[in-house]
């Protein structure tokens, strides 16, 4: 499951897990434990939050909808649960005017503005309290990193691997900061600052950076090729990877292209900003250098959330070994629906980068049509599920070796869950193994009494090399020609030539890469309770021809402005939607059903 934000249904889907398929071995959250991190009542609960998430989960939530009290299910009492940082996970700037902690969670910014902002401040670089300072000046996962144990190999980062019994699950830190998909000139969007604070630094939003970079040559990309390449994974039954920010979706959130954006500006007469607006170059970070990967070395289950909604997709692959099927699965329909934008529904995405298609999936998937649909219902009868009125969770059962989703209507609170899809994991042949020369970390543990024998894991005492690895960014040849922006479209501002250009397919053979911020830390399962926690267009660029957001520094876009000199008067499992040290564990009899939602 995912995407929780305290959400009204979320303590009622968590009571049908519990009622109708019992006691489980494992918890996989794919991002989005709460709304905003810092507010310790979203956790733990009072009145105003009936969903809380450590309630909903342990059966003590107290959530109403309709007029039925929901409270949740007896989850994490008896099982550890896995998470991938989602963008609710992650506060903002702390030293903005404004106190309140919604506001310090909408503020975030790149790494890099806070860097220059450091610089600019003459405090020593090498200061204990740099990273902090630039931390407050940026963003950080503080608390989502004190209630969620850090796993203990891996210290530092936001992702991971873990073994629980027959499945290995490798978890991505795939994470951009959220802004609303408008081209209101009033709102800080993914395509734009706000119109009045062109000319405030301070208050700009950056567009949808990346958080964590994980583009070819990021030290996530290298840990994962080595992770993918590890005995441990290779030797798994079940494989599978969970990140937040999907790959393939019918829903809102999937655009614009999951690189960092690439910012033009647009000065006056008097060298004021007049625009300031976000493009998102391919290639697409996700699309084009993780998903090939995962498809080569026989990823049985991709599993994400972020939408708020329903949807599967399947993508035949012949690896080395065998031909098989990579599944996506987007389990996150607990509430607060963005909605789908599939053709069989006639809706269509409001705003559209020219990345991104107005309907089906961007990245080039038809979905699959549920396999049980209930049509009285309403539910299997498209290929989504998006509604604010039933919820969904899925199950990863590993004794038959199939992911089953379930739906439950609050509108008819009498009911059961009621299973509308199931799909099988067919596991690839065997492929001969040679451990990398780079050793990878992998946390291994059973999941429950349940779970089937633990493998033996060789390289747990090795060291993180992945940790190690500098971010090295390798630019894509150039190919000619620009395109408007969104803003500049809706303002009538022309680009200037150069220096951008795309190519959209799933080939990604694109020709510019921008790199991202690196910051993060990985995460290990908690435990039953958790612990508290411009009249012409200039391109921003340095002195010289390359825009400072494609420089190979292997750090995310600076959208910092440098005004010119004044001018002349012509001049960014599984149930549910958001690394740990996973608690309990334990071995049990081979052959005994084992779930994990």
């Amino acid at each position: 499951t995912s995407d929780h934000q305290n959400l009204p249904m979320v303590a009622a889907n968590l009571q049908q897990v519990d009622s109708s398929i019992g006691k489980l071995d494992a918890v996989l959250f794919a991002g989005d434990t709460v709304l905003v991190p810092d507010r310790a009542a979203e956790w733990f609960g009072d009145a105003s939050h009936g969903s809380a998430f450590f309630p909903s989960f342990q059966g003590r939530a107290k959530s109403v909808v309709g007029t039925t009290e929901y409270r949740g299910g007896e989850v994490l009492q008896h099982a550890p649960i896995f998470t991938a940082l989602g963008n609710h996970d992650v506060m903002g700037r702390t030293n903005i005017t404004n106190t309140s902690l919604d506001a310090h969670f909408e503020y975030s910014a790149p790494r890099s503005y806070a860097e220059s902002l450091y610089k600019s401040t003459g405090l020593d670089p090498k200061s204990e309290a740099h990273a902090e300072w630039v931390a407050n000046n940026s963003f950080n996962t503080r608390t989502y990193s004190e209630i969620f144990s850090l796993t203990g190999r891996a210290p530092g980062k936001l992702y991971y691997s873990v073994t629980l019994g027959d499945v290995h699950l490798i978890v991505l830190c795939a994470v951009r900061a959220y802004r609303p998909p408008t081209l209101d000139p009033n709102v800080a969007s993914r395509f734009s600052e706000r119109r009045q604070d062109f000319n405030r630094k301070e208050l700009w939003r950056h567009g949808a950076f990346v958080m964590e970079p994980i583009s070819k040559g990021s030290a996530q990309h290298v840990w994962l090729q080595y992770e993918l390449k590890s005995k441990e994974f290779q030797s798994a039954k079940y494989r599978v990877v969970m990140l937040h920010h999907p790959i393939h979706s019918l829903g809102a959130n999937i655009g614009p292209a999951f690189s960092n954006p690439y910012p033009y500006f647009k000065y006056g007469a008097d060298g004021e900003v007049i625009a300031a607006s976000y493009e998102y170059p391919f290639p697409d970070y996700l699309l084009n250098d993780v998903s090939p990967l995962l498809e080569q070395h026989g990823v049985q289950l991709v599993f994400y959330g972020h939408s708020h909604i329903w949807n599967r997709f399947a993508k035949p692959t012949t690896t080395a070994t065998a031909t098989m099927t990579t599944n996506f699965l987007e389990s996150s329909n607990v509430g607060n629906t963005f909605g789908a934008f599939s053709t069989n529904t006639g809706r269509k995405r409001s705003v559209v980068d020219k990345l991104e298609s107005a309907q089906g999936d961007p990245n080039g998937l038809s979905p699959v049509l549920p396999t049980h649909p209930n049509k009285t219902a309403g539910v299997g009868d498209k290929d989504h599920v998006s509604s604010n009125t039933v919820t969904v969770f899925s199950i990863l059962d590993t004794d038959k070796g199939t992911v089953e989703s379930y739906y439950f209507d609050t509108k008819h609170p009498n009911s059961k869950a009621q299973k509308f899809d199931e799909f099988s994991l067919v596991k690839p042949a065997a492929a001969a193994v040679t451990t990398p020369s780079e050793p990878v970390t992998t946390t291994s543990t059973t999941a429950s009494a349940r779970t089937t024998e633990q493998k033996p894991n060789p390289l747990a005492n090795t060291k993180l090399r992945a940790a190690q690895v500098q971010s090295v960014m390798q630019p894509r040849p150039e190919e000619s020609g620009t395109r408007p922006s969104p803003i500049a479209q809706a303002t009538g501002a022309t680009e200037a030539a150069g220096g951008v250009s795309r190519k959209k397919g799933a080939a990604g053979d694109a020709a510019v890469e921008a790199s991202g911020p690196t910051d993060g830390r990985a995460k290990g399962s908690g435990g039953a309770t958790g612990s508290a926690s411009a009249t012409s267009v200039k391109k921003e660029a340095a002195e010289g021809s390359e825009p400072s957001s494609l420089r190979d520094n292997g750090d995310d876009v600076e959208a910092s402005v440098k005004a010119p000199p004044r001018a002349k008067k012509s001049d960014a499992v599984a149930t549910g939607s958001d690394a740990k040290e996973p608690v309990g564990s334990g071995s049990g009899s081979s052959g005994r059903r084992s779930e994990i939602s």
